[in-house]
Order: C-alpha cells, then sequence, then structure tokens
C-alpha cells in the first residue's frame, strides 16, 4: 500500500492545482468497471484500496459511475479529476491524462461463448466471428480484428444477454466480471475459454 499512496500523492502534486484542490482535499474519479472489481455500493475492492490510500495522504475520495467513452472525455476536459482503473497509454489520446505509475490490478481478458474455440493464435483467431464487448474499451477496439462481425453494447447485462440468445458467437469480457454476470444472468453453457487473450495493468489515471 505505502507504494500506491507515494504514487498517489506524486500524481497529485503533478496534476491537480490548488485552486482544483481547495480546501476540501476531495478528489473525483470515474469507474467504468463492473462488479464485483467496482460498484455503486462503494464497497469493492478497487474502491475500498484507492480510497485508502487517498485517506493516508488527506484526500476524500468521491466515486462516479460513468460510461467509459464518457468517462475518459469528462476526465480529459477536467470536468472530474481522473479514471479509477485505465490501461496504460491512453495519454495518447486524451493528451491531459496522467497515470500513476504503481498497478491497482492485473485482469485477465478472456472469451466467453457457446462453442469451444482455437484461440492458439490470439485476437486474430475473432477475425471470422461475431464479437461484442463494452463500448468505449478502447484495448479491446484496438486489438480485436476489424474483419470480425463486432458488437458494441452498454454494459455486461446486454452483453451475455446477446450470447444467451446465441445472437452472437462470443464475448470479450474480464474473466472476473463475466464469470458474475453468467452467473447472476442463470446462463447455461458457458464456455469461459481459459487461455487470456490478454493480462492488462490497471492504473489510476
Amino acid at each position: 500500500m505505502s507504494t500506491l499512496v507515494k504514487a498517489i500523492a506524486a500524481y497529485i502534486a503533478l496534476s491537480l492545482s490548488f485552486e482544483a484542490v481547495g480546501f476540501e482535499n476531495t478528489i473525483i474519479l470515474n469507474s467504468a468497471a463492473e462488479a464485483p472489481l467496482s460498484n455503486n455500493t462503494k464497497s469493492d475492492f478497487i474502491s475500498e484500496v484507492t480510497r485508502e490510500a487517498f485517506r493516508r495522504i488527506g484526500y476524500r475520495l468521491l466515486i462516479q459511475y460513468f460510461p467509459p467513452g464518457r468517462g475518459l472525455k469528462n476526465s480529459n476536459s477536467g470536468l472530474i479529476d481522473g479514471e479509477l482503473i485505465r490501461i496504460k497509454g491512453l495519454e495518447k489520446h486524451y493528451p491531459n491524462l496522467l497515470h500513476v505509475p504503481e498497478k491497482i490490478i492485473s485482469l485477465d481478458f478472456v472469451v466467453f461463448s457457446k462453442q469451444k474455440m482455437n484461440l492458439k493464435n490470439g485476437w486474430s483467431d475473432l477475425s471470422d466471428k461475431t464479437v461484442a464487448h463494452i463500448n468505449g474499451w478502447k484495448h479491446l477496439e484496438k486489438n480485436i480484428p476489424s474483419s470480425a462481425n463486432i458488437t458494441k453494447v452498454g454494459n455486461a447485462k446486454i452483453l451475455f444477454k446477446l450470447l444467451d440468445k446465441n445472437r452472437i458467437d462470443c464475448v470479450v469480457y474480464e474473466l472476473w466480471s463475466g464469470n458474475r454476470a453468467v452467473l447472476q444472468q442463470s446462463i447455461e453453457n458457458v464456455i469461459v475459454n481459459r487461455t487470456p487473450l490478454a493480462v492488462n495493468k490497471y492504473v489510476l489515471t
């Protein structure tokens, strides 16, 4: 925790002016992640860890819940202070964003399907498939082949409903959150193709 606290303190010093912080020492971050990683009960793992890190340097953390694309635009324009968990490299497209170098969590992105899929070549094996993912997740938009038939939706419930109704071949999603969505929606015969397409490190941005 101490390394994360130091990294967050350095981030604040670099990215926030005295006027922006004011005397209330409040930081507002957006979370585009879904349960169990992040949820609006504010009792999830990532929120708790980050909130404690900010508390130790004298800041109160407030978390908002906007969709991925909207959250990035709000953070980049200064409407809010940043993003709770994002992959590195977004500053190429959102130049006003800085990332805290200390990793918060690593997440596996896998393929959920009704039929076993051969993914020995990774992303390229999706090229002839009907693939669904969350709109605004830039790393998926970058890596899923343009030759795939791609559907983008707003949340996990819609994502896995499409799979349940056999309207798509597969879903690309984070492992923990995907398993939770399948259980919550009581979807049967879903295969988790266990070899991850990617293991991404997430940071505060």
